[in-house]
């Protein structure tokens, strides 16, 4: 009996113990967790950053990349920093790697990114061009936003051709070069601190006349032009069969200097004629080429029309030269956008004139340097009627006024009134006799109602 009873105190005993254990030490679960941002962005040189984070237990750190090095790759749990070291980035190219902190079976991913080299090469750092000209390109190989300069003396004769933003293909047009000497301009390009430098290299001319100008626009009301000549060569200038357009005499002579006067063009046509210089021999010519405008002229027929109110067509022909403009005020519609250097027929909406006044406007035709400007005078409207209504009625009904766009005023004959309207009914507060006054434009025909107790109506003035 005594080792039965033994038997149960040290199971009973088992089991407290073990309940006992139980409650002092909770299982702990794995958990990381990082402060900050879970990224870094590191310089093309390289360089160290640091990754704080908490472990609820033993935790371990590696990276996805060799040049992405961490330290320290493990620890126990608790608060921790790790250090990310990164090496230089050689490449053109930008890179990534990913840092892992991870305890039993829980991770963390660290995103590291690297920038790339910059980098801005050019193919050639010369281009030789010949003295006439040409469209020259120049290679970029680069990895940055770049921009280019082209040096100041040789804006003139250096400019830049639009391109593709997706080419890295630069294009550059290249201007004549008219003087003996060679010459030379630098282009840069420039971005991120980097720059690279093309020198252009181009020819002088050689056995040429070369002229200031070689086109000349000139207004009908004439000028002196002056040609400078440049040359190497013998020359002479032969001019046209142009009787407007004469050595003039007024000015000092010189050898590479010519004054031609341009004598005014009266006509309405514009006239051209070339000048020419040729070298000795014949070997080289060059010309000049002299336009003259026509005299500019607006013509219509009237410069005033005078309409009355109603609704009308206004048309009227011009005779003209020049590229023009129409302008007109609000109740003057253009029909049509017709336009030519010819004779054109213009058309116009004129819109009634509703009300009593003459009213006038102005057609304003404006081409290049000359201008007309036409009347237009627009009576106003002399339908106007009268009907005088006397009643005694409590409430009055108008009469229907039939017509074209009518409108006027009521006078009700108690010191008040209002603006027509059909069907208008107006109340008094008394029976008594009542002169009702409407004063009416527009009316061709009244309706009157039949009760409406009338004692007399006045149609006299209607």
């Amino acid at each position: 009996m005594k080792t039965w009873i033994s038997h149960i105190f040290v199971s009973l005993l088992v089991i407290s113990l073990t309940a006992c254990s139980g409650e002092s030490e909770p299982k702990v679960e794995p958990s990381v967790s990082i402060s900050g941002q879970s990224s870094a962005t590191i310089g093309s040189n390289g360089g160290s950053t640091t990754i704080t984070f908490s472990s609820a237990k033993d935790w371990t750190a590696s990276s996805s990349q060799s040049w992405c090095k961490i330290s320290p790759s493990s620890g126990k749990g608790g608060n921790a920093t790790i250090t990310i070291t990164v090496d230089e980035n050689t490449s053109y190219d930008e890179r990534n790697a990913s840092v892992t902190i991870s305890s039993e079976t829980v991770s963390k991913n660290i995103t590291v990114a690297q920038k790339q080299k910059d980098a801005l090469t050019l193919t050639s750092n010369k281009v030789e061009v010949k003295a006439e000209g040409s469209k020259i390109e120049i290679e970029v190989k680069s990895n940055i936003a770049f921009e280019t300069q082209i040096e100041t003396k040789a804006q003139e004769w250096i400019s830049p051709v639009s391109r593709g933003l997706s080419t890295s293909i630069l294009a550059f047009q290249i201007q004549p070069n008219k003087e003996f000497e060679k010459r030379e301009g630098k282009i840069t390009i420039i971005g991120n601190n980097l720059s690279e430098t093309v020198t252009v290299y181009q020819e002088g001319i050689s056995s040429a006349i070369v002229l200031s100008q070689n086109e000349y626009i000139i207004g009908s009301t004439g000028e002196t032009i002056t040609i400078q000549v440049k040359s190497d060569l013998n020359y002479e200038m032969k001019m046209p069969e142009a009787d407007w357009i004469q050595i003039s005499e007024s000015r000092a002579v010189s050898t590479y200097t010519h004054y031609l006067t341009i004598l005014p063009n009266d006509t309405y046509d514009s006239r051209s004629a070339v000048v020419s210089f040729v070298g000795s021999n014949n070997s080289v010519t060059e010309t000049v080429t002299i336009n003259q405008l026509q005299k500019n002229a607006i013509i219509v027929a009237n410069n005033e029309y005078k309409l009355d109110a109603r609704t009308t067509e206004l048309e009227f022909p011009i005779n003209t030269n020049v590229e023009f403009e129409v302008t007109t005020p609000e109740w003057i519609k253009r029909n049509t956008e017709s336009r030519a250097l010819e004779s054109i027929p213009l058309r116009f909406t004129v819109e009634e004139n509703s009300t009593l006044d003459v009213r006038e406007g102005i057609i304003v035709i404006l081409g290049e340097d000359v201008k007309q400007e036409i009347k237009v005078i627009q009576l106003g409207r002399n339908d106007s009627g009268r009907v005088a209504i006397i009643h005694n009625g409590i409430n009055f009904n108008i009469p229907q006024i039939v017509g074209h766009n009518v409108s006027g005023t009521i006078y009700w004959g108690d010191n008040t009134q209002e603006n027509y309207k059909e069907n208008t009914v107006h109340a008094y507060q008394d029976d008594k006799e009542h002169q009702v006054i409407m004063e009416i434009l527009g009316g061709e025909e009244i309706i009157i109602p039949k009760t409406n107790n009338l004692i007399e109506i006045d149609l006299t003035e209607f």
